[in-house]
């Protein structure tokens, strides 16, 4: 059996999750799929290498993990295979992979397709897969890529006295997630007090284990299991009442040591 994680921004409506699927099994029956999501909005390569990023390594080691979000680049008859990690990575040329890893493999192979429209995305797709699932050596699906589609992944601005950082990833419940990581906090924090401020609301002076650690309503912040910054209401939905949105700026002020 092998193991494919789908993460799309194909949403639940339309019947193209279950036709690239069908396409996938059509080629090679032996497969188990693990949808991570669905629901990317459209075109959001940011958010779809988050959720790449933090969720691959839940999967079974050798698994084959497809992003199938903005497929219709400029580049769109590029699509890219490569190993990391002990696991397969198959998806358009349009940067999403550099945003999920900070670095990327030496080796990462282009299955170019022609630009005749008989050449849809699930047909791509299937045959890379069922390419990688016959355990076929993963270079005989093209040639290694020469225009390789990087974006720049957002980082924290860090000083001796602050850090300020960006959202780049809302979930479900409208929990915030800001991108710093809880070494960086630490690391600059050395042991100081600190103010997180959020917009123009009232600025928040602990780290809280759980969302439990406060009353329900009171916003509070926390390092997710994924150890970023969280920014949460028990019992609420923290990006609308809070005003925030991803990009919005979050920052840490640190103040001198006590004496």
């Amino acid at each position: 059996m092998q193991w494919v994680t789908l993460i799309s921004d194909l949403g639940l409506t339309d019947p193209s999750v279950g036709q690239l699927k069908g396409a996938m099994v059509a080629r090679w029956a032996d497969l188990q799929f693990i949808d991570l999501t669905h629901d990317i909005k459209p075109h959001d390569i940011v958010t779809a290498g988050w959720v790449l990023k933090n969720s691959y390594q839940d999967a079974p080691a050798g698994s084959i993990h497809v992003v199938s979000v903005l497929n219709n680049y400029h580049n769109a008859h590029s699509y890219l295979a490569f190993e990391y990690d002990g696991h397969y990575f198959v998806g358009p040329n349009n940067g999403v992979f550099s945003l999920a890893f900070e670095k990327l493999p030496r080796y990462i192979y282009e299955y170019k397709t022609e630009t005749s429209p008989i050449f849809s995305v699930k047909k791509i797709l299937s045959h890379m897969v069922s390419h990688l699932a016959a355990q076929k050596p993963i270079q005989e699906l093209g040639n290694p890529v020469r225009n390789l589609i990087l974006r720049i992944q957002l980082q924290p601005v860090i000083n001796k006295y602050m850090i300020r950082g960006s959202v780049i990833y809302i979930d479900r419940y409208e929990n915030v997630v800001v991108n710093i990581t809880r070494e960086q906090f630490e690391k600059n924090r050395a042991g100081r007090d600190f103010s997180v401020y959020i917009k123009r609301n009232d600025a928040i002076r602990e780290i809280s284990t759980h969302y439990q650690d406060v009353p329900v309503g009171e916003t509070l912040c926390l390092f997710n299991s994924n150890n970023y910054l969280e920014i949460a209401i028990h019992a609420g939905t923290a990006a609308s009442m809070l005003g925030l949105s991803v990009d919005e700026t979050v920052q840490i002020d640190f103040f001198a040591e006590k004496v």
